[in-house]
């Protein structure tokens, strides 16, 4: 029964790979992304074509935590996987099994993970998820301060309505729970994620509580293009 567990939430979390690369950021992140050398693992992973059938068998047992839809829980423990870049959720798993990034809670399922095939698959089918329309937002009590602080510091890399890039693994934000976006960035800042882009822990070093809050609430309540196109596959 603890072995069946294990492997369920383990696939729970190789749940966070979604759609396969594309063959331009296949190319572009070969070598590597623009903050650090990608681990064997992910490299390999981003050459496979992910088959969408088997990694709806093998979903099946990772909604458990991650839920069918992908979108995480409310209260941000898990992130929304669905619509994020395959390159961007390649690269944090690989780390976390290679222990580029710490994650206790989550390492012992994330070496569960059966190789680099198994990922493009698990990518490929939750890349077929809606993103959630509804997603947990901030208070929204300084949103104007939020969005005038993500445009000067956040939306050069992530882009102006969060949409981040599949080609240079940069994440997409946009809609993501807002609190898991207050943790991220706190951790961040904090040196917990030890895999962060060093221009990512430059502009947030210096955040007040105050700016962590009111970004988090901005960015939470943005639509990227992934939005707008999984809001209609939600519609059908």
């Amino acid at each position: 029964m603890t072995r069946r567990i294990l492997r369920a939430a383990g696939c729970a979390l190789a749940a966070l790979l979604l759609h396969s690369a594309a063959p331009q950021a296949q190319h572009e992140l070969t070598g590597g992304t623009q903050w650090g050398p990608l681990v064997q693992e992910a490299s390999r992973a981003l050459a496979l074509t992910g088959d969408p059938r088997a990694g709806k068998a093998r979903y099946g047992v990772c909604a458990a935590c991650h839920r069918p839809t992908a979108w995480g829980d409310p209260a941000g423990t898990l992130p929304q996987l669905a619509g994020q870049h395959a390159t961007v959720l390649i690269k944090q798993i690989a780390d976390m099994r290679a222990s580029q990034r710490d994650n206790p809670a989550m390492y012992p399922f994330a070496i569960l993970i059966e190789g680099p095939q198994e990922l493009a698959d698990l990518a490929a089918y939750i890349g077929t998820l809606p993103m959630n329309p509804m997603n947990p937002q901030g208070p929204g009590t300084d949103v104007g301060y939020g969005k005038a602080l993500f445009e000067d510091t956040c939306a050069r890399c992530h882009g102006p309505s969060g949409e981040g890039s599949l080609a240079a693994a940069i994440p997409l934000i946009g809609g993501q729970t807002y609190a898991y976006i207050v943790r991220q960035l706190k951790e961040i800042r904090d040196g917990k994620r030890r895999n962060a882009n060093p221009d990512m822990v430059k502009q947030v070093i210096g955040f007040s509580d105050r700016d962590f809050l009111a970004v988090a609430d901005y960015v939470s309540r943005l639509r990227t293009p992934s939005h707008g196109r999984n809001l209609e596959q939600l519609s059908k």
